[in-house]
């Protein structure tokens, strides 16, 4: 089982099916969004997203249904691990490094360690990221609109 989100079927042809999903917000709901800084920076923001999934074998899909698409949860995971806590490592690694090849007790070293690690993890995370872990396999799920008490 993975994270699912819903979509709407915008086009179904040999390739998959391809599906636009909307982002859903807190600001949405909010009386005070004309006056809110949030809200001018996510409306910038494009708030749909668009996948192509494969055709289903076990469901039939028309433009305009909704669907769920699920993609798994070890590569939301993966992602996390590999976009996040490898650059925090390289950042801590990279400060300790700075104060041991600083004799005279300043924090310009460590500071530039940090900097310099920082960038080292993401660029070794992304390559991390690229390379094991891929592009996410998604699939389609019926949409069911269930209500729990």
């Amino acid at each position: 089982m993975g994270v699912v989100a819903i979509g709407i079927v915008s086009s179904v042809s040999e390739d998959g099916v391809r599906v636009v999903c909307c982002r859903r917000e807190a600001c949405g709901a909010c009386a005070q969004k004309k006056d809110c800084a949030v809200s001018v920076v996510n409306g910038l923001i494009s708030k749909d997203v668009s996948v192509t999934v494969p055709y289903p074998d076990d469901m039939s899909v028309v433009c305009g249904q909704l669907v769920g698409v699920e993609v798994h949860e070890h590569v939301l995971v993966s992602s996390i691990l590999s976009l996040m806590v490898i650059p925090l490592f390289f950042l801590v690694l990279g400060t300790f490094a700075g104060c041991l090849l600083d004799s005279d007790e300043g924090e310009l070293f460590a500071v530039t360690g940090a900097i310099l690690g920082l960038c080292l993890g993401l660029l070794f995370g992304k390559f991390v990221s690229g390379r094991y872990i891929g592009t996410p396999r998604y699939r389609l799920r019926p949409y069911r609109n269930e209500v729990s008490r």
